[in-house]
């Protein structure tokens, strides 16, 4: 029988990281293109979509690596305790996803909203003795924010108050599994924070793709007692898609575009081009038929 190989922790962390990597390579090379496009007006005309100024909708299809933690403190105030008797918890990698929807108007501002299921829990060695936390929580979340719209790449920033449903929570003490959740030593919600900054890039006329770093903040205790004190804490990197549903540009007529709009010719795709002058048509001069005179006696 076969050995099972099992991951170290920084093997577990390399390869999450090597896909975040290989991912802002692709953004980079989307951003260079840009800029060569910026010299060659007729590839340019091809990614106005990536800078149109104007009021957008987006459906988003997101993805997130958590790195969970808790933050301990409590009542007891005993000076006989030592570093060795105050637990001191560790990062545990977990992830998340979701669904979103999000409005960008042309001044930059930012409409957030989203739900998603996002694992939790931490870690420690307590008197030499394993314990790990594993809990899901249901997400809905809902901020504002700004964008800078001022490049193909646009970065943002934003901040969402959420609101989580304990979904399940399991502890474990060495070789022992416990329901925490069951048992009531965790209160069935929680609420807080989440802090964002990312940047987007369009794809195509109806496609972006985006990352984004979050650092979580969660602001209720989750123990059910009053003598301890325990927060959701941590931070995720983010990888999603944002379909266009809506795209309202600000030329000098307001028009309403859809992603079917853009599946048009070339020529489509071109904006501000010069008026066409109101010129009379030109007449063709006819060839003259040279007249032979007649002598006539």
């Amino acid at each position: 029988m076969k050995k099972k190989y099992n991951l170290s922790i920084f093997e577990k962390h390399f390869l999450n990281f090597g896909c975040y990597i290989t991912f802002l390579i692709f953004l980079t090379f989307v951003f260079t293109t840009s800029l060569v496009a910026q010299e060659n007006p007729k590839l340019e005309s091809r990614l106005v979509f990536s800078k149109q100024a104007g009021a957008q909708s987006y459906l988003k299809i997101e993805g997130a690596q958590v790195f969970s933690i808790f933050k301990f403190s409590t009542k007891i105030d005993n000076p006989n305790l030592t570093s060795e008797d105050t637990p001191t918890y560790a990062h545990t990698s977990v992830s998340a996803f979701g669904i979103g929807y999000e409005r960008v108007k042309s001044n930059g501002l930012l409409i957030l909203g989203g739900l998603g299921m996002r694992k939790a829990g931490s870690s420690l060695i307590y008197k030499k003795i394993d314990y790990l936390w594993k809990m899901q929580y249901i997400d809905v979340k809902a901020g504002i924010g700004y964008q800078v719209n001022k490049w193909p790449i646009k970065p943002y920033a934003a901040v969402l108050p959420y609101f989580a449903y304990l979904y399940n929570a399991k502890q474990s003490i060495g070789t022992n599994s416990y329901d925490i959740k069951a048992s009531g030593s965790f209160k069935n919600s929680d609420f807080g924070m989440f802090m964002a900054l990312g940047f987007k890039a369009g794809i195509s006329p109806y496609i972006s793709i985006y990352s984004e770093y979050n650092y979580i903040l969660g602001l209720q205790n989750i123990e059910t007692g009053n003598e301890q004190y325990l927060y959701n804490r941590g931070f995720s990197f983010k990888l999603g898609i944002a379909l266009t549903l809506s795209s309202y540009t600000t030329h000098k007529e307001d028009v309403i575009q859809t992603p079917t709009d853009f599946l048009a010719p070339e020529s489509a795709y071109l904006v501000d081009k010069p008026p066409v002058k109101n010129t009379p048509p030109v007449l063709e001069k006819k060839a003259e038929v040279p007249v032979i005179e007649t002598m006539t006696e």
